[in-house]
């Protein structure tokens, strides 16, 4: 009978980080999730690793490293030998001043090792009842770490994934399972949280005897907090956020060095949407002030204008572009119909050349603009994809393309929650909205607004508020991570929720803070086809 490969430690740290242990067990029980593909399996993930350092206390980082991409993990079952093999389909990285690397770029990366890892990826075997490496690893990343400079970890390390749970766990909440060491850390421990018929959550979380293996002197601060959700259908990993903050004495100064690794899976990377963006770290950073100083108006107690129930789509103007260096669709909206922001996606898309022959071009969703296109503006969307690989020619043999363009129809109302001395809620479904006053400065207040699957809250203008000062994508001082890694980690929490904090401080109270919610309907389907042209 063919074994089954439990990995006992869900990420592989390569470059400094210990291995926790590997089993090998004939089948896991009918309670648990055991990661046991078929040869050949594979499935892709948009990864990330974010490094930031602060002053301790300061709230916008002096200094800061990301990377992300794109990685393919294929399960290799040669009998004797059990193997993993990744391969990079996208990376980029970059600073607080520029870009520091792309994919097209490998060759002339300072380390050549790099450049036969980007062609032909990497594996990780599992032999002697763990993940091997060579010694050509270290080498590789070593000197890439370098060149990026980043204040804790290497980043290229940092993001490459074990995408499975942690060996077979009871399907039970509460369940826990000890780890001796995971992604530099000792004494580690795995939580079960949640469980249903598709998934099981998990927490990370350090103990009382938690230490950091990969630095040469302790931190006077460790902290750590990790989410994980495993498809217990094929023990593949859905979603990971992991937050890590070392408070550290570096020339005479007390800093805050937070890294985010975040893994999401994809099945199908040309699918598009305004929140399934390339970048994971997109729209969650630092904190930024500005004043709310919205002229009285007739919305002030009307109701948003209901969103158009059929857009038609099949029948709006398209066009297929290629410019600097990404393809884009185009998708024309209706200049006199209301169509909210994140209420249209595309899906199942097929690609053809001027044969009419359907191809699989290597290519991956980038982002959104929320117009038909960058020359006027008009009404509409922009979907924009990038080549894998960063080689703009595997565009040249697309000539149009088919997708099935999907629009939730939606009804939105505004409503206001009170800013006094008094914690307020509202709840909507699994949605929530809440705000409460800062317990430790006056004059101030948070509010936490928690989405659904159906319902969506947004801040609204249809309210002036005089002398107010809002701040997006700030965090209570509980938890002590940022608003950004909160998303992040409610993401892995609940697929379909968002959670997002607003901090508003008014010396005026009390104050009717202004809010607009969206509820959504069945969608709408339609198919529709982008013919290739020069200028859209």
């Amino acid at each position: 009978m063919k074994r089954a490969i439990l990995i006992t430690g869900a990420l592989v740290a390569i470059g400094g980080s210990a291995f926790a242990l590997t089993k090998f067990v004939d089948r896991a029980g009918p309670n648990s999730a055991g990661f046991a593909p078929e040869a050949g399996a594979s499935t892709d993930y948009v990864v990330g690793q974010r490094v930031t350092a602060r002053p301790l206390g300061a709230a916008t980082p002096e200094r800061w490293v990301q990377t992300y991409g794109v990685m393919r993990y294929r399960f290799e079952d040669f009998g004797d030998k059990r193997q993993l093999h990744v391969e990079p389909l996208l990376v980029h990285a970059r600073n607080e001043d520029e870009l520091l690397l792309t994919t097209d770029l490998v060759d002339a990366a300072p380390s050549p090792d790099f450049s036969t890892v980007m062609h032909g990826g990497l594996d990780l075997p599992f032999e002697n009842n763990r993940p091997q490496r060579g010694p050509e690893f270290g080498r590789t990343f070593s000197t890439l770490g370098e060149k990026i400079d980043a204040a804790a970890g290497n980043p290229w390390v940092d993001q490459v994934v074990v995408p499975t749970l942690p060996t077979a766990i009871d399907a039970r909440v509460g369940a826990t399972l000890e780890l001796a060491a995971y992604r530099g850390l000792s004494a580690m421990r795995l939580r079960v949280t949640h469980v249903d018929d598709d998934n099981i959550l998990l927490r990370i979380e350090p103990t009382a005897d938690t230490r950091a293996l990969d630095m040469d002197q302790q931190p006077a601060e460790l902290r750590f907090v990790g989410r994980m959700r495993v498809n217990r259908h094929d023990g593949w990993l859905e979603s990971l956020t992991l937050v890590r903050r070392d408070v550290v004495e570096r020339d005479g100064r007390t800093l805050a060095i937070d890294r985010i690794t975040h893994a999401q899976r994809r099945a199908d990377l040309t699918r598009a949407d305004a929140r399934g963006l390339l970048d994971p770290f997109r729209g969650i950073g630092d904190e930024s002030g500005r004043e709310i100083e919205l002229p009285e108006s007739d919305r002030d107690s009307a109701q948003p204008a209901p969103a158009v129930d059929d857009p038609q789509l099949d029948k709006a103007r398209t066009a297929l572009s290629v410019e600097f260096g990404q393809l884009n669709l185009h998708l024309g909206l209706d200049s006199e119909q209301r169509v909210p922001l994140f209420t249209i996606a595309l899906r199942d898309i097929t690609f053809y050349d001027a044969a009419g022959h359907a191809i699989d071009p290597p290519i991956v969703f980038q982002t959104m603009l929320p117009a038909y296109d960058t020359q006027d503006f008009d009404d509409g969307r922009m979907y924009s994809y990038l080549a894998l690989g960063d080689d703009p020619s595997v565009f040249d043999q697309i000539d149009h393309a088919e997708a099935t363009v999907t629009y939730r129809p939606s009804q939105s109302q505004y409503l206001t929650l009170p800013l006094d001395g008094e914690a307020h809620e509202r709840q909507h479904g699994k949605a929530k909205v809440a705000a409460w006053p800062d317990p430790q400065q006056p004059d101030r207040w948070w509010l936490r607004l928690q989405d659904s699957a159906t319902v969506h809250y947004a801040a609204s203008y249809a309210r002036a508020l005089p002398g107010a000062t809002v701040m997006a994508d700030i965090a209570p001082e509980k938890p002590w991570y940022g608003a950004g890694a909160a998303r992040l980690l409610t993401q892995v929490d609940n697929a379909q929720a968002d959670v997002r904090y607003l901090r508003v401080d008014s010396q005026q109270s009390p104050l009717d803070y202004p809010l607009e919610r969206t509820d959504f309907a069945e969608p709408r389907t339609y198919r529709v086809t982008f013919e290739r042209r020069e200028s859209p």
